[in-house]
């Protein structure tokens, strides 16, 4: 290829680098104008203003280094000989090289941890309550079982038919839309209790009275409306319409809380609250330990410390509290530490479902939004690893009263007060060191909504 076109050749990728800057500078300042005039951003405005940044670092390198136009002032050169230019230039390259190396390796691992974590973009453009984890993967590890479960107001309906195959449908029934079973059980048939039709377990229509009332009936084609379902990390994943895709949102998670073994967990204990919160201020107060001093003196504080340790997984997080005296173990080899240390490990799974690891077992608890925005709902369940027994069922009953005794009389007395605070006209949300996790997860809902407002 001769200098003369390379030269022009490098001229156009110039050319279309200054077309590029000008829609990068638009973009800023038209997302600028968005947010702050109509509380509205472009989706993913961020992650293209970036991604055509680092075209244009790369364009920009290649074509000095080509043009040799990044020397422009450089007394040592200009004073030696040409044998020494040379070495000075050949070493300038070797060090561009290294540079440029560096950078693309980074840009590479980025987008590749990226990938692996499920996050599409940058602003996470995932659309609203697309997904819940509704149960752990023990719930429904035998032929037979179901859970039926309320999910962000959608009847959800879970099975194992016998053959082993994992299947989620609308809790409805095709004829009138009647809940046809609710909670946990193991059963072959899902018989709706307003006519009597019933449902085997892959979601056919196999039966109803009378059926000669019903004469031009196609019975194939009203089996129960299919949703996505998927076990992951040991919990199960359901989409909440069919176009859903659920395999491998959770995998960020897999190799993190494989030791937790929530496919052996079964539920024992359920109960569901209706609070005066938005739904958000449900979720935070599962993210910070800066409360525990003020709002749990008597309860938690004795024993509980008020500081964490963070970990985020894509849209996903993790917050660990230690116990009080765990920092002992900072004198004590670490091979002779215990299997389990003393802490609390609080996990939040996107959108809005928490996991609450202790001692006695597990907690999750599915947060979703009321009927208006100052309202949600709280779906809480005590779990346990094993046969859920009658003494396994008492003690979920017991952990879920003590549970019950500080979320319903402390938390969430606190919760619904930051409410009323800002339906009267509190605008300011504030975070501080050891509230991280606040600001990640409001980060992720306000990218979220827009992207759904957007579609």
């Amino acid at each position: 290829m001769s200098r003369s076109l390379m030269d022009r050749f490098i001229d156009g990728i110039e050319l279309v680098a200054a077309f590029f800057v000008g829609i990068v500078a638009a973009d800023v300042f038209i997302t600028v104008v968005l947010r702050s005039t109509f509380t509205w951003s472009i989706p993913d405005s961020y992650d293209v203003g970036r991604m055509l940044l680092g075209i244009l670092i790369f364009w920009g390198i290649a074509a000095t280094s080509y043009r040799g136009t990044h020397i422009t002032v450089d007394l040592i050169w200009a004073n030696v000989g040409p044998k020494a230019r040379r070495l000075m230039d050949v070493f300038a390259t070797l060090v561009l090289l290294f540079v440029v190396t560096a950078q693309t390796w980074t840009l590479f691992d980025k987008v590749a941890t990226t990938r692996a974590d499920n996050v599409l973009t940058f602003d996470l453009n995932l659309p609203t309550w697309p997904f819940f984890a509704v149960a752990w993967a023990g719930d429904v590890s035998e032929p037979g079982d179901i859970v039926a479960r309320d999910v962000a107001g959608v009847p959800v309906v879970v099975t194992r038919h016998q053959d082993g195959e994992l299947y989620a449908f609308l809790n409805a029934c095709s004829h009138r839309g009647m809940t046809l079973c609710d909670g946990i059980d193991n059963r072959r048939r899902l018989t709706c209790p307003y006519h009597g039709w019933n449902y085997d377990l892959e979601g056919n229509l196999v039966g109803m009275p009378n059926r000669d009332r019903f004469p031009a009936l196609e019975i194939e084609t009203l089996g129960l409306l299919r949703l996505p379902v998927a076990v992951q990390a040991g919990l199960v994943v359901v989409g909440l319409r069919p176009d859903v895709e659920v395999d491998g949102f959770l995998d960020p998670l897999g190799d993190e809380y494989a030791w937790l073994g929530y496919e052996r967990y079964r539920s024992g204990s359920e109960r569901v609250l209706r609070k005066a919160a938005n739904w958000k201020l449900m979720i935070d107060l599962n993210n910070e330990a800066y409360h525990v001093p003020s709002l749990h003196r008597e309860s938690l504080l004795p024993f509980l410390s008020d500081n964490c340790a963070v970990d985020t997984f894509g849209p996903h997080s993790r917050m660990c509290v230690p116990f009080k005296g765990l920092e002992k173990l900072a004198d004590v080899p670490e091979a002779d530490w215990p299997e389990r240390l003393d802490t609390v490990m609080v996990t939040c799974i996107y959108p809005a479902t928490v996991l609450i690891d202790h001692m006695q077992g597990g907690s999750m608890h599915r947060v979703s939004p009321g009927s208006q925005p100052g309202e949600s709902t709280v779906h809480m369940i005590e779990g346990s690893p094993g046969p859920m027994d009658a003494d396994a069922r008492a003690r979920c009953e017991e952990v879920m009263e003590v549970n019950l005794d500080i979320l319903d009389r402390e938390d969430y007395v606190a919760t619904e007060a930051c409410q009323r605070g800002y339906n009267g006209g509190a605008r300011s949300l504030v975070g501080g060191v050891g509230e991280s996790l606040i600001g990640h997860w409001h980060s992720t809902w306000d990218i979220a909504l827009s992207a759904h407002r957007a579609d």
